[in-house]
């Protein structure tokens, strides 16, 4: 064994070219990088939409695309494999619920995440996992949505549409 390969072995580095439907963490962690890649590009094309808070938003956004990155390199040992999964998948959600809460709410150009992370709980763990990453997007949905809907300007139809988008996804 040469000392790359010894190397890769030690750091874990996924240097595979397996097709993505034997190792689906490859195609998740590639989409991943390529929704955060084109999330910066949207806002600094247009930087009205986040119209909120657009520095921290680029800040989240940067550390997203940072992280993606990395994780086109990482491969957890098979043992912990499961937990780094769900890791994930929080750190995805995690960074939905703070870019919709902090540009624009309902509103928020971020809800393209929504489908990432579906899509991503539906590669990874079919109907179980898809549909438990679907209560906690919807729950979060509501947290930030009933404010938005409650402070005057009702957005009523943005919340139910937002609702059933996640559902139907």
């Amino acid at each position: 064994m040469n000392g790359l390969a010894k190397l890769r072995g030690r750091v874990g580095v996924a240097m595979s070219l397996q097709p993505y439907v034997t190792n689906p963490a490859h195609l998740i962690n590639g989409g991943r990088l390529i929704v955060a890649v084109f999330a910066v590009a949207a806002i600094y094309i247009d930087p009205t939409q986040p119209a909120n808070l657009l520095d921290e938003a680029y800040w989240i956004l940067g550390g997203y695309v940072v992280y993606a990155f990395a994780l086109l390199f990482v491969r957890p040992p098979a043992r912990i494999e499961d937990a780094f999964n769900i890791l994930t998948v929080m750190i995805d959600v995690l960074v939905v619920a703070v870019l919709i809460y902090i540009t624009g709410e309902l509103e928020s150009p971020f809800f393209v995440f929504y489908t990432f992370v579906l899509i991503a709980a539906a590669i990874r763990w079919e109907w179980t996992g898809t549909i438990a990453t679907a209560l906690v997007l919807q729950a979060i949905l509501i947290f930030v949505g009933v404010p938005d809907v409650e402070d005057g300007e009702s957005e009523l139809n943005f919340l139910i549409l937002r609702s059933v988008f996640c559902w139907v996804t």
